[in-house]
């Protein structure tokens, strides 16, 4: 006969969480770790943000105006005779000189607006006044089918991201000059011919 204790677990110890897992009720589960409650809840907000998004843009698109970066309302560009990407038109526009990255024309006034007249996609215009200037004076992404008038002075210099349909110089309601499909990532210089 065995008149000694015998150890109540036979085998090796288990460990401390073990315990917890094998003492609770049936039915119910262990919690998730703190981190991945967060992130479940945080990914829930997001999609209810995109969705009240969502219905905001498609019933009231002008809540979400001030977060498009697009210019202003646009004026149509008046018709004027092309003038090609190098040479000089009959209303003031001088080509002066042009190399792979660059060309400068000359402009009978001082005071003018710039018409970009974006094509099927949307086009993105940098303008420098003057051009050497490091900052940009007018930088913005135009819709497609739009030609804002961006009023200048002085020498400036005209960049485009994308292709556009034409790059016009007025003086008023007067076209000075047309450039039709202006290279994307080429600099159009204008320098008044006046002072």
């Amino acid at each position: 006969m065995v008149t000694a204790e015998l150890p109540a677990a036979l085998g090796r110890p288990r460990a401390a969480g073990a315990y917890a897992a094998s003492n609770r009720r049936p039915g119910h589960r262990v919690p998730a770790p703190v981190l991945l409650r967060f992130l479940a809840w945080l990914l829930g907000l997001a999609l209810v943000v995109a969705v009240a998004g969502l219905v905001a843009l498609a019933v009231r698109p002008d809540w979400l105006a001030f977060l498009r970066n697009t210019a202003p309302a646009a004026a149509r560009v008046p018709a004027a005779p092309s003038t090609g990407s190098r040479s000089t038109t009959s209303a003031g526009l001088v080509h002066l000189s042009s190399t792979a990255a660059a060309s400068t024309y000359t402009v009978p006034v001082s005071r003018y607006e710039v018409v970009v007249q974006t094509g099927a996609g949307r086009c993105f215009v940098a303008i420098k006044s003057p051009p050497g200037e490091a900052g940009w004076a007018y930088a913005q992404t135009l819709p497609a089918g739009v030609a804002p008038k961006i009023p200048e002075q002085g020498a400036i210099s005209v960049k485009l991201g994308a292709t556009a349909s034409s790059l016009a110089i007025l003086d008023g309601s007067r076209v000075i000059g047309t450039i039709a499909n202006p290279r994307p990532d080429y600099l159009y210089v204008f320098q008044p011919s006046t002072g």
